[in-house]
């Protein structure tokens, strides 16, 4: 199966992040947070904003995808109101926590460090999600 034209910015942010962590670096380690988290809520705002013939998703009209869209936390809620069976393996709520994190990083992220561990959880759960809403899974190269 070729990858949807859709399906390519939030993979290239995804990849980027990965990337990252194989640099090793503190530095290193922050970027691919971002670039994952960024990642993550591209893939769901991308997803829900498809059209109906390939997402699937009944019921969510333009008003509502603008008031979901909005905002990261109503994201989650978006996603956890349509995304159905597309959730299997996906805890909103470590997804949550994480994109927390990673707020931290980026509006008060002088000095502060994340350990490479929660960012590569963040990315494993990131490539589950992907594969989950886009039925692909994500190739680290390319």
């Amino acid at each position: 199966m070729y990858e949807k034209p859709w399906m390519a910015g939030p993979r290239e942010l995804l990849v980027h992040g990965l990337q990252h962590l194989d640099l090793e670096s503190d530095f290193d380690n922050r970027m691919a947070m971002i670039s994952i988290d960024n990642s993550i809520e591209l893939m769901i705002k991308t997803y829900l904003s498809l059209p109906k013939r390939i997402s699937q998703i009944e019921g969510l009209s333009r008003r509502r995808l603008q008031e979901i869209t909005s905002n990261f936390p109503s994201l989650l809620d978006g996603l956890e109101e349509f995304g159905g069976e597309k959730l299997n393996g996906i805890e909103l709520g470590d997804i949550e926590w994480f994109h927390r994190v990673r707020n931290q990083l980026y509006h008060d992220g002088n000095g502060i460090t994340v350990e490479k561990e929660k960012v590569e959880a963040y990315g494993e759960m990131a490539k589950i999600l992907f594969e989950n809403l886009f039925e692909q899974q994500i190739m680290e190269t390319g």
